[in-house]
């Protein structure tokens, strides 16, 4: 399906709201997949990318987006600046849809053979946690598409028995069905409402992954995407990164050991894992990925339910076979 707005809606954007014209290039960002985005260039200046908000379109929540942006911004994190509109604002509204335009980041994607970028990355999260830890930034608002842990420990299991009969044109076969409520008692078994709410909670990023982080060779120099900034444990980022970042590519979905242990030594240069936090990883991992088979996703144009709970259901068997090596490696590193 394609998105609601156009390259022409963007030059639209970019003369009525940025005063930019003339000798312009604009060029669609391959890989966008809920936000479009495009790389304009402009005669005589630096690049910058348009951004076309569709995941997230409550104005409040994407006002707070913008402070969160600030906010690293000012704590010396290597966000992209905003531009602001003729306005003065750093939000614009256009075609109805609320956009943004940052300095394009010149760098490459996560590279999963660097052991020096996977270290960058894991201090880079620690760092991020410790400094945000205590911030006040007015104006939360939960991004939406996702049921909270405490609610969902308690009544995943009914919800997902609910849903997971007619899951697209596709349903899941009973042998996936079961492997996911096994899942899902394990994971409110070992991580309960009352253990998950002792958890120390602040800001977290929400969406660590290899292409929200810009390198030059082992260099960090681009920290994007804060769509899914939400008030949780940071151990929610640390599973994150461990799925996203631990892996042997892309399109393995193997999660190495070793990755996992040099990730989490790394975050605690910056900020140690306490024991519960340890033992809240991949709990709080697996509800990331269980909860899209009950709610599939908070993508404005996802068409195919089936096929994203059939993807969750992958990812959640490569977590299931390596569950207990993992979480006896997370509590042993923990500080």
């Amino acid at each position: 399906m394609a998105f609601p707005v156009t390259d022409a809606t963007a030059r639209d954007l970019l003369d009525q709201e940025y005063g930019i014209s003339g000798q312009v290039r604009v060029s669609p960002l391959p890989g966008s997949v809920m936000n479009p985005n495009w790389v304009l260039e402009v005669a005589g200046s630096e690049r910058l990318v348009v951004r076309c908000f569709l995941r997230n379109r409550n104005p409040a929540r994407l006002g707070f987006q913008m402070a969160f942006h600030q906010t690293l911004a000012g704590l010396g994190f290597p966000v992209p600046a905003i531009l602001a509109n003729c306005r003065g604002d750093s939000l614009s509204a256009h075609a109805g849809f609320l956009w943004a335009v940052y300095a394009w980041v010149d760098g490459e994607e996560y590279d999963y053979n660097s052991q020096g970028q996977l270290d960058s990355a894991g201090t880079l999260l620690g760092t991020l946690h410790a400094g945000l830890a205590g911030a006040e930034i007015p104006g939360y608002v939960e991004p939406s598409g996702f049921p909270r842990y405490a609610e969902w420990s308690e009544r995943g299991e009914d919800l997902l028995r609910g849903s997971l009969s007619g899951t697209g044109s596709s349903p899941l076969p009973p042998e996936d069905v079961e492997f996911a409520l096994a899942v899902q008692r394990w994971m409110a078994g070992t991580l309960g409402a009352a253990g998950y709410g002792t958890l120390p909670k602040q800001f977290v990023w929400g969406d660590v992954h290899g292409r929200n982080l810009k390198f030059r060779n082992d260099q960090i120099v681009g920290l994007l995407d804060f769509d899914v900034v939400r008030w949780e444990s940071p151990a929610y980022d640390v599973g994150s990164a461990v799925y996203m970042l631990c892996r042997r590519s892309r399109s393995d979905l193997t999660i190495r050991l070793d990755a996992v242990s040099r990730l989490v030594q790394a975050y605690a240069r910056s900020r140690p894992l306490s024991a519960a936090e340890a033992r809240a990883v991949l709990p709080l991992l697996i509800y990331r990925y269980i909860t899209d088979l009950h709610v599939p996703g908070p993508l404005p144009l996802r068409s195919d339910p089936g096929a994203e709970a059939r993807k969750a259901i992958r990812i959640l068997r490569a977590l299931w076979v390596v569950r207990d090596e993992l979480a006896a490696l997370l509590v042993a590193e923990s500080g």
